[in-house]
């Protein structure tokens, strides 16, 4: 891009020249000096040559400017389409260990509210031993009941665990599902670009056909004064309409 300004400010200073140059094949015919006159006619057809030649490179260095525009534009897009692709598969991935880690925390809990269950009427056994006044059958239940409270006790601890486990997992998957919009948008928005430049591309192209560079060059020179750039044998033609 850089190098396409430089030619196209090359060939606008090129153009500029060659209408000069023309203006001053116009003044020397005037002044009837035929010396005069076909050394000013060499300079213009001199300046004229080397803006065509330069208009010819600024084209080029355009068409190269907006090829790599182009490639880099596509390559942007597919480089925004595989991050989004790669980030859905992170979210799809996180939210399958958050159900399964979800899944897990429920049968844990269910198991420790069983043993904690277990455990309450382990105690209720041991209430009714005491009522009863037997020492054997007290001594029996106590052990019953402490077995069950340290079953629940262990039970209880896995779930909470396996409910922390769970928290984690929702955490990760909830911020993967938000990177994986976040790069859906960014392909989009890719593609909203490469799509404003293909259109931006096609109004320069549709405008350079309608009103050819050099014309406008010439037309420039014109409203400063400047004759514009005619081809030989036109000059004739131009004087006497």
């Amino acid at each position: 891009a850089e190098r396409a300004e430089v030619e196209t400010e090359e060939a606008e200073v090129a153009e500029q020249a060659a209408a000069e140059a023309q203006q001053e094949l116009e003044d020397a015919k005037l002044s009837g000096d035929t010396e005069l006159i076909a050394q000013a006619e060499a300079q213009a057809d001199e300046a004229m040559a080397v803006a065509a030649e330069e208009r010819a490179e600024a084209d080029a260095a355009q068409q190269v400017a907006g090829d790599e525009a182009s490639e880099a534009m596509v390559a942007a897009v597919d480089a925004a389409a595989a991050e989004a692709v790669a980030c859905q598969a992170v979210a799809a991935k996180e939210m399958l260990e958050s159900e399964e880690a979800a899944e897990r925390a429920e049968v844990e809990t269910e198991e420790a509210e069983v043993a904690e269950q277990a455990a309450a009427e382990a105690q209720q056994e041991l209430e009714d031993a005491k009522l009863s006044g037997d020492t054997e059958l007290i001594a029996q239940a106590e052990a019953q009941a402490d077995e069950a409270m340290a079953v629940a006790a262990e039970e209880r601890a896995e779930a909470d665990a396996a409910q922390q486990v769970a928290g984690d997992e929702a955490s990760e998957a909830m911020v993967a599902a938000v990177d994986a919009a976040a790069a859906e948008a960014v392909a989009c928005q890719a593609v909203a670009a490469k799509e404003m430049l293909e259109s931006e591309e096609a109004a320069v192209r549709a405008a350079t056909q309608a009103d050819p560079p050099l014309v406008r060059a010439r037309s420039r020179s014109s409203s400063h004064g400047i004759q514009p750039v005619l081809p030989r044998g036109a000059e004739a033609t131009a004087a006497s309409g």
